[in-house]
């Protein structure tokens, strides 16, 4: 009578194995194991030795599977770090990239790989920064960085319908908070780094709850890092909503928990909502609490609308040479 034995083994149970070798050698006479590796992940076949007047001897291999590999820009469907043998995973590849040969390879039972590795080639190139995209939107740049583009100036906020509250502490303004496809703040982090070393011009576009429509642009912005409270530099006014930021130049960003403003015993951000380069206190403040609510309490741009109007839409933008 011929018994056929199927063992199959992972390196990681050891223990169980051992179990049922014993039991192997218990039931059918003499059982050798082996352990062996290669592409697949490890494998273990024994040999049995049947004490029949033929003296037969049967040699089965088990195979685990197929290990999980690598595919430059692209990912597995789905993905795991082992495959079984018979199995068959897909390849997708990143956003600007496309497959360049067959979409999926199987695993076979011995273990090995069907078919050559599956390249992703880029379809076109990503750009470095929003001043060299043609995109208008959400965009993934070369560096991996996801921003939102608007005809090549870099959107690092944008309020429109007070879905995001923005009465944030000092850590949500470093690193950001919302959603790029609604209202969002970039994280002061990033801005600095993204800006950093470079020639950039800020851009703010604002829309009245009467629909009409400004804008105040700067020949020149930057803000240092975080060891110097995110200071802002800015200069070189031109547009048609006034000039209500200048004001703010050389002031160090200021949150609710984190008084760093030039008033003498009053918190601006605490007193007035969100965080801003205050002064003692404001010309504007474009992450104050949006909607018509409160005098003073919301969002602001004094050249433009003054002190008792609200701003309803902003969108606070830069680009760098």
């Amino acid at each position: 009578m011929l018994w056929q034995h199927y063992l199959l083994y992972n390196s990681n149970r050891t223990a169980d194995s051992e179990l049922l070798i014993d039991e192997l050698k218990g039931s059918v006479g003499q059982c050798q194991v082996h352990h062996s590796s290669s592409n697949y992940i490890s494998l273990i076949f024994f040999s049995l030795s049947y004490p029949t007047a033929e003296g037969f001897t049967a040699t089965v291999t088990a195979v685990i599977g197929c290990r999980s590999f690598r595919v430059a820009e692209g990912r597995l469907v789905p993905q795991q770090n082992t495959y079984a043998t018979g199995s068959t995973v897909s390849i997708e590849c990143n956003e600007g990239f496309r497959l360049n040969g067959v979409n999926s390879r199987s695993c076979s039972q011995s273990g090995d790989w069907v078919g050559e590795i599956p390249r992703c080639t880029e379809t076109r190139l990503l750009p470095d920064t929003c001043s060299t995209s043609s995109v208008n939107g959400y965009q993934r740049l070369r560096n991996n960085k996801k921003v939102v583009c608007d005809e090549g100036w870099t959107v690092f906020q944008r309020r429109f319908n007070g879905s995001v509250d923005f009465n944030r502490t000092w850590q949500g303004y470093k690193d950001g908070f919302g959603n790029m496809e609604g209202e969002f703040w970039l994280g002061l982090d990033i801005i600095n780094r993204m800006t950093s070393g470079h020639n950039c011009m800020l851009k703010i576009k604002m829309t009245g709850f009467d629909a009409a429509t400004a804008y105040a642009q700067y020949s020149s912005f930057a803000i240092d890092d975080e060891s110097d409270n995110y200071r802002l530099h800015v200069c070189g006014f031109s547009g048609t909503a006034g000039d209500s930021l200048y004001y703010h130049n050389g002031m160090q960003f200021a949150t609710k928990d984190r008084d760093n403003d030039r008033h003498v015993g009053v918190n601006c951000a605490l007193y007035y909502g969100g965080g801003w380069w205050y002064y003692a206190c404001f010309q504007s403040k474009l992450n104050a609490e949006w909607g018509r609510g409160g005098q003073y309490r919301n969002m602001l741009w004094r050249h433009w609308k003054g002190l008792n109007e609200a701003i309803k839409e902003s969108t606070m933008m830069f680009k760098c040479e």
